[in-house]
């Protein structure tokens, strides 16, 4: 088993692209945003022979006093098969080769699935969602919606009664929109947003993004951002305006991005985190976790971010600035 560096698209999507629920952080184009963000992007891939083991897409975050720390989203992802034993030999390569560059404080990893970690590595929280809902979209039309709780078909059809048009763009042209329907979100429901710049960058990017947005007699309602990757869509982020919030044009958006995402052959659709029963965010995510059960889908839970410390004197400083500890 030996590792190498990968600079070619292809070849690194070609395997990315096989793994079901596809992470969209582990794809090039999600390599490239972060790059074009300044972060330091590595992609290696683990082979024996000329067989893919795994692949592990990860960046350095360059931080104030001109230190860096490693981050890897969702990886590595791992070819079908493999004992558990191959994967903790290539966890325990991934945690020292990130050492050899840029000297980082610290690993911050979010595993895509669980197995055993080196024991050095520690618990913390997570960034991304670590509960979320997959939408399985190789059903038919008809068991999707037999799936929907009753209450959301009804609105879902209250919606396409009303009047409601479903706008699908790939252009970024109702980006604007997007943006005031985010901001009367936030002060309606005190739940943050990333800023402009964020969503500027994601549509200017090569990652495949989709802005789906509700009109009623002219005017955006109601815009939801999904983002396609390998098998799946991800919803991941929405957004509806103060007015004719009774047309309930966030359920009829949900459901056509689910029937767009089938009708162009995708086999998964992520709601992009829930609240899980029983947790301290329960209370906080009740609105937009309820919101999204009721879509049917099956529960999906990550394994608990790992971190690895490098440099120890640094890293209690930063952990302090950052009120870590």
């Amino acid at each position: 088993m030996y590792l190498t560096e990968v600079s070619n698209k292809d070849e690194w999507n070609r395997f990315i692209f096989t793994i079901p629920r596809t992470p969209f952080h582990q794809t090039w184009e999600w390599g490239e945003l972060e790059a074009s963000r300044g972060e330091a992007v590595k992609r290696w891939q683990w082979l024996e022979g000329e067989h893919i083991l795994a692949q592990a897409q990860m960046w350095y975050h360059k931080m104030p006093g001109g230190f860096w720390y490693a981050y890897m989203p969702r990886g590595p992802v791992f070819a079908d098969g493999l004992g558990d034993d191959v994967k903790h030999t290539i966890a325990r390569a991934f945690v020292h080769e990130v050492q050899k560059e840029y000297d980082p404080i610290f690993l911050l990893w979010e595993p895509f699935e669980a197995h055993s970690m080196p024991a050095e590595l520690r618990c913390v929280r997570n960034r991304l969602p670590q509960h979320t809902i997959f939408i399985n979209l190789e059903q038919s039309e008809d068991a999707l919606r037999s799936a929907l709780h009753e209450k959301w078909r009804y609105n879902i059809g209250l919606a396409q009664r009303k009047g409601v048009e479903v706008i699908f763009d790939e252009r970024a042209e109702f980006l604007e929109h997007f943006f005031s329907l985010s901001e009367q979100t936030t002060q309606r429901n005190n739940f943050p947003v990333p800023p402009r710049a964020h969503f500027k960058q994601l549509f200017e990017s090569p990652v495949r993004t989709i802005l789906v947005t509700a009109q009623f007699e002219g005017r955006s309602i109601a815009s939801n951002v999904l983002l396609a990757a390998g098998d799946t869509v991800t919803y991941l982020h929405g957004a509806s305006g103060n007015e004719f919030r009774n047309l309930m044009a966030p359920h009829l958006l949900q459901w056509r991005g689910m029937l767009w995402a089938r009708e162009q052959g995708f086999r998964q659709y992520d709601v992009w985190g829930v609240a899980p029963e029983g947790s301290a965010k329960e209370q906080e995510w009740t609105g937009i976790t309820r919101f999204k059960r009721g879509f049917g889908g099956e529960m999906h839970v990550y394994p608990e971010a790992k971190k690895y410390v490098y440099r120890a004197i640094p890293h209690v400083l930063y952990s302090l600035y950052r009120r870590e500890i």
